[in-house]
């Protein structure tokens, strides 16, 4: 099948499957981190006692919208334009 038959093809299938949100969300993901290799994956379980291994004590799960550093959403670190960079993040906080 030819390349741009099969983009078409999942155009429809994306706009049939998706709401206007997650297709934004999607097109944020792709166009902002084309090609992005993870060599370590993470659970809340394991990164927490990564964390707890490397001395901190008070450790909290996070959204990507809050933080106890002042003004954090001023940063747009894992939002862009209200939507989540990557959903599938885990976003935690740790203090020594």
């Amino acid at each position: 099948m030819h390349r741009s038959v099969i983009n078409r093809i999942k155009r429809i299938l994306i706009n049939l499957l998706l709401n206007n949100k997650e297709q934004e969300q999607l097109k944020i993901v792709n166009s902002d981190f084309p090609g992005k290799v993870h060599y370590w994956t993470y659970d809340r379980f394991w990164l927490k006692r990564l964390i707890q291994q490397a001395g901190s004590k008070k450790i909290s799960i996070k959204n990507p919208n809050e933080s106890d550093i002042p003004d954090w959403n001023a940063y747009e670190l894992d939002v862009k334009g209200g939507c989540v960079i990557d959903p599938t993040s885990i976003f935690m906080e740790a203090t020594k």
